[in-house]
C-alpha cells in the first residue's frame, strides 16, 4: 500500500489519541480517592454530629410510647416544616420536601398501571399530604352516580386519638377542589356518607397523571395512619383495576405507624445541613428519630453547555457514568432503616459502604457513627451523600482534558497538513522539473533553478542541479567529440595520406611494397572512422535546413526493399504492406537513409540463411514500420540504450568498423517526423525486432 507524504503524518498525529487516553486512565485511577476522600468527609460530619448528640442522651426517648410497641414496615413519617402549603394541586409549595417522597409500589412493577409518589409534613394544627400519582388514563366519578369508588380515588385511614378506625375516600368529576367523604359507617359501602369539612384537598392534572394536595386537622389523628390510590381504567364497567397504598386499609392494626421527628433533633441538625448531604438520628432500633439535608443537589449538567461541551458530554456519558438527580430514593421517606452499615455502627463500629439505588441511577455513600452514653450505644448517625460531585468532577475534568487534546490534535493535524502541503509542493515541483530535464530531442536542459532554502528537500534540488549541469557538460562533450576528433585527426591523415603516395616507386623491394600497402589499407580504414565519426553531426545540420512533403511511406519502403535486393543477392528479403493509405509528412531522402541503417544492423546480426522482414502496419492514425531478423537476441535492459551515440552490442572479435553511430542516426531521422523508434526480442527468442511508429 503506497501512503502519500500528507497521509504519513496524519497518521503520525493519531498518536496525539494516547493523550486523552491516558487522562481517562488517570480518572479513574483517581475515582477511587475522590470515593476515600467522600468517606473521610461523610465520617467527619457524622462524628460531628455523634459528638453532640451524646451530651443529650434523653432526646433519644422520643416517640419511645410507640416505638417500644414495634413498628411495621408501613409506617408514616410526618416532617415538620417551616412554612403553610397553599391547596392548589401544585407541587410548588413542596420543593423543599419533594426529595423525601416515598414512591409506592416500593419496587418497580412491570406491569402496573399505576404508581405515585407522597409526603407528608406538618405546619401547625395540620398535616398536608402530596400525593404525585401516575395513571395512564383518568377517570372521574360520573355526573349521574352516587357511588365513589367507580372513578380514581383516594383513600385515607387512621385512628382517632380514642383508638376508633376512621375511613374517607376523596374523589372528584372535575378537577379542582374536592370534599372527603366519611365512610366509617361500613367501610365497604360504595355509597357516600357525611362530608368531613375539616379535611380538604385539591385535584390537577398533570401530563402522565395527576396530583392531589389534602389538609387534616393533626388533632383528628391518632397512631396510625395510611393512604392509597384506586385507579379505574374503563369508563363503562367503571371497575377499579388496581389499589396502591401504603398499607393495608382493612383494618387498624394493619395501618401504618404515624411517626413525627423530634423537634429538638432537627433543631440540632440544623448546622449540619449541606446542599448534597444527609443526615438521619437512628435510635438503637434503627427508628428514624431526625433528618436533616436532602441528597438532591444543583448539578454541573444543570448549567447551559456549547454545542461543542454538549456534544462531547453526550460522547464521553457513553462510557463514564453521570451525576444525576432524576433517581429514586426508596430511603427518603423511611421511618427505619437498615444496611450493614448500620447494624456494624450499633455493634459499635462505624462503617461506610457505598450502595446504588433501586433504579440504578445513582451511587450514594453512607457512613454509620454510633452514638454511646455511658459506655452503652443508644443509636447511631448516618451522613448519606451522593458520588454526584465526584462524578460532576470527574466529567468536568475529562471535559477540559479533551476539549485541550481536540485542540492540541486539530493544531497539530492543521500544522502538519500546512507543512505536508509545503513539503509535498516543493517536492512535487522538483519532480515536475526533473520531467522536463530531457526534452523531446532526447538532450538535456538546465531548468532547475537554485534555490536558497537550506532544508534537506533544498540541498537535494541544488545538489540535482549541480549534478544535471555536469552530466549535461559531459553529454555535450560526448556530442561534439566526434566532430573534434575528425576535424583533428583530418590534417594528419591528409599528410600521412600524402607521403605514401610520393613513396610509389617501381624501385621499392617487394618487402618494403607490401608494408607501403598495409600502411594505404590502414590510411584508409581510419579515413572511413574520420567521415563515419562526422556523419551524424552532418545529418544533424542537414536536418536543421531540410524541406518536408507529403509521400507515401509504402512507395518510400518497397523502393529501397528492391535496392536492397539487388545490391545483396546473397540476402533474402520480406517485404508486407498494408493496404491503408501510407501518407506521411517529412522527407523521403531521410526515410530511405533510415531505413538502410535498420537493414544494414539487420544483415550484420541475421544468421546465415535466414530472411530479413519488412513490414508495413495501418493503425487508425499510426503507421507503423517494423524491420524484423533472425539471430542473437539483445543483452538484457539494452533495449532503451541502443539507440544512444557511440553504444554498439558487436563483439569484439568482429573485423568489421563500428562505432555505434548507425541506430543513433536512426533515432535522429525519428525524432525528426515525430515518430518513436524501439527495439525488442521476439517473443519465440528466434531474432529481434525494431519498430518506428509514425503519426499521421
Amino acid at each position: 500500500m503506497k501512503f502519500r507524504l500528507r497521509t504519513k503524518l496524519i497518521l503520525i498525529s493519531v498518536v496525539l489519541i494516547i493523550i486523552p487516553f491516558s487522562g481517562y486512565q488517570y480518572l479513574l485511577a483517581i475515582e477511587q480517592h475522590l470515593k476515600t476522600a467522600s468517606e473521610q468527609s461523610l465520617s467527619n460530619t457524622a462524628a460531628a454530629v455523634a459528638t453532640i448528640m451524646q451530651t443529650s442522651p434523653e432526646l433519644f426517648a422520643y416517640n419511645r410510647n410507640i416505638l417500644q410497641k414495634g413498628l411495621n414496615a408501613n409506617s408514616v413519617y410526618i416532617r415538620e416544616s417551616d412554612n403553610a402549603v397553599q391547596l392548589d394541586g401544585y407541587a410548588d409549595d413542596w420543593l423543599d420536601h419533594i426529595a423525601h417522597t416515598s414512591r409506592y409500589p416500593q419496587s418497580v412493577i412491570d406491569n402496573t398501571t399505576i404508581s405515585f409518589e407522597h409526603v407528608a409534613i406538618s405546619f401547625g394544627d395540620y398535616i398536608y399530604a402530596l400525593f404525585i400519582v401516575k395513571d395512564d388514563k383518568i377517570v372521574y366519578r360520573a355526573g349521574n352516580s352516587l357511588r365513589l369508588d367507580q372513578s380514581d380515588h383516594l383513600q385515607i385511614a387512621f385512628t382517632d386519638p380514642e383508638g376508633e378506625l376512621r375511613y374517607f375516600l376523596l374523589t372528584t368529576r372535575a378537577p379542582g377542589w374536592v370534599n372527603a367523604h366519611s365512610m366509617s359507617g361500613n367501610r365497604n359501602d360504595p355509597y357516600p356518607g357525611a362530608v368531613e369539612p375539616r379535611i380538604k384537598g385539591e385535584w390537577q392534572e398533570t401530563r402522565d397523571g395527576y396530583v392531589i394536595e389534602i389538609r387534616m386537622p393533626a388533632a383528628m389523628i391518632g397512631q396510625k395512619l395510611g393512604f392509597a390510590i384506586a385507579d379505574v381504567d374503563d369508563t363503562k364497567s367503571r371497575t377499579v383495576e388496581q389499589v396502591v397504598g401504603t398499607a393495608d386499609m382493612q383494618n387498624a392494626e394493619t395501618l401504618g405507624d404515624l411517626l413525627r421527628p423530634s423537634p429538638e433533633i432537627n433543631r440540632l441538625l440544623e448546622a449540619f445541613k449541606d446542599a448534597s448531604a444527609r443526615v438521619w438520628i437512628i435510635n438503637s432500633q434503627k427508628h428514624v428519630l431526625g433528618i436533616a439535608g436532602s441528597l438532591n443537589s444543583a448539578s454541573e449538567n444543570d448549567k447551559e453547555k456549547s454545542l461543542l461541551r454538549g456534544i462531547m458530554h453526550w460522547v464521553f456519558s457513553l462510557f463514564l457514568e453521570q451525576p444525576t438527580e432524576q433517581f429514586i430514593d426508596e430511603l427518603s421517606g423511611a421511618s427505619r432503616l437498615s444496611g450493614e452499615e448500620i447494624s456494624m455502627a450499633l455493634s459499635g463500629n462505624a462503617t461506610a459502604k457505598w450502595r446504588r439505588t433501586i433504579d440504578n441511577k445513582a451511587l450514594i455513600a453512607s457512613y454509620a457513627y454510633p452514638v454511646t452514653s455511658e459506655g452503652n450505644i443508644i443509636g447511631a448517625v448516618i451522613a448519606e451523600q451522593t458520588a454526584n460531585p465526584i462524578f460532576a468532577l470527574q466529567n468536568d475534568a475529562f471535559e477540559n482534558l479533551l476539549m485541550l487534546s481536540i485542540i492540541s490534535f486539530l493544531t497539530t493535524v492543521l500544522f502538519l497538513l500546512l507543512l505536508a502541503s509545503q513539503l509535498s509542493r516543493r517536492i512535487t515541483r522538483l519532480s515536475r522539473e526533473s520531467d522536463t530535464l530531457i526534452n523531446d530531442d532526447g538532450k538535456l536542459s538546465t531548468n532547475l533553478k537554485e534555490t536558497s532554502e537550506s532544508d534537506e528537500i533544498g540541498d537535494l534540488r541544488n545538489n540535482f542541479r549541480r549534478l544535471v549541469t555536469r552530466l549535461q557538460g559531459y553529454t555535450l562533450y560526448l556530442e561534439t567529440l566526434s566532430a573534434k576528433l575528425s576535424h583533428e585527426i583530418r590534417t594528419p591523415i591528409a599528410i600521412v595520406k600524402s607521403s605514401l603516395e610520393n613513396l610509389k616507386d617501381d624501385s621499392l623491394a617487394d618487402e618494403s611494397k607490401q608494408y607501403l600497402s598495409r600502411a594505404n589499407a590502414g590510411m584508409e580504414r581510419l579515413s572511413k572512422i574520420v567521415n563515419n565519426l562526422s556523419e551524424a553531426r552532418q545529418l544533424e545540420a542537414a536536418m536543421q535546413n531540410e524541406d518536408k512533403s507529403f509521400f507515401q511511406l509504402d512507395t518510400v519502403v518497397r523502393n529501397c526493399v528492391e535496392g536492397y535486393q539487388q545490391a545483396y543477392t546473397q540476402q533474402p528479403f520480406e517485404i508486407q504492406t498494408a493496404t491503408a493509405d501510407m501518407m506521411i509528412y517529412g522527407s523521403a531522402d531521410l526515410i530511405a537513409q533510415m531505413l538502410d541503417k535498420l537493414i544494414e544492423n539487420a544483415r550484420q546480426f541475421s544468421a546465415p540463411g535466414t530472411s530479413i522482414s519488412v513490414n508495413l502496419d495501418a493503425q487508425e492514425k499510426l503507421r507503423i514500420l517494423r524491420v524484423r531478423n533472425s539471430g542473437p537476441m539483445l543483452p538484457e535492459n539494452m533495449e532503451n540504450q541502443l539507440f544512444d551515440q557511440l553504444v554498439s552490442i558487436r563483439e569484439k572479435k568482429s573485423t568489421q568498423l563500428h562505432l555505434g553511430l548507425g541506430l543513433y542516426i536512426v533515432k535522429l531521422i525519428a525524432e525528426f517526423h515525430h515518430a518513436q523508434v524501439s527495439a525488442q526480442n521476439l517473443d519465440d527468442g528466434s531474432g529481434v525486432e525494431f519498430s518506428v511508429i509514425f503519426h499521421v
